[in-house]
């Protein structure tokens, strides 16, 4: 999600402003990461993470919408910043998730987070790159709500799960 975003958001943007202001949009998505990164930090006080990444792919829905679905440019820096802040703590939350789920696998859990958002950063914009070239940006940017609504079955299944789990993290 973060890698499509680094990648392809100026060039996707480029479709509605002119090229500098596109570039900005993408200065933008990353200047929320400061606030993203500490509201989810506060956050995971009070909500697990679980619960919080729940809340943030729920509350991303409506912004993705607006931005790669339905795109309003007079409103699309808005939910751009919005984006940064939902998806700034995707990442390290998953991460800190996969830790607590196994903490006596912490080294081999933090390894496979990294490969993977490394294999992700590697593939999906590639994946990007060809839909655009034989469609359009506009088409090849649906993939991230698509991978949004992805996300949100992976935390329902885990949300069941820990429902119906009698020990460890999911008893919580």
């Amino acid at each position: 999600m973060e890698g499509t975003l680094f990648f392809w958001l100026p060039y996707y943007a480029s479709s509605y402003f002119q090229q500098d202001t596109a570039n900005i949009l993408l200065s933008t998505f990353l200047l929320a990461y400061f606030p993203g990164r500490m509201a989810y930090g506060i956050l995971i006080d009070h909500l697990g993470e679980l619960g919080l990444l729940f809340v943030g792919c729920i509350c991303s829905l409506p912004l993705l919408y607006i931005t790669f679905l339905r795109p309003q440019p007079a409103i699309m820096f808005a939910s751009v910043f919005g984006l940064g802040i939902l998806i700034s703590g995707l990442y390290p939350t998953f991460s800190a998730l996969g830790v607590e789920i196994a903490p006596e696998y912490s080294g081999p859990v933090n390894a496979l987070s990294t490969a993977a958002m490394s294999i992700g950063i590697a593939i999906v914009p590639v994946i990007v790159g060809v839909i655009t070239g034989l469609y359009s940006i506009q088409i090849s940017m649906w993939l991230l709500p698509a991978q949004f609504l992805l996300l949100l079955i992976v935390l329902i299944v885990l949300l069941v799960a820990r429902s119906h789990s009698a020990t460890g993290i999911f008893s919580q």
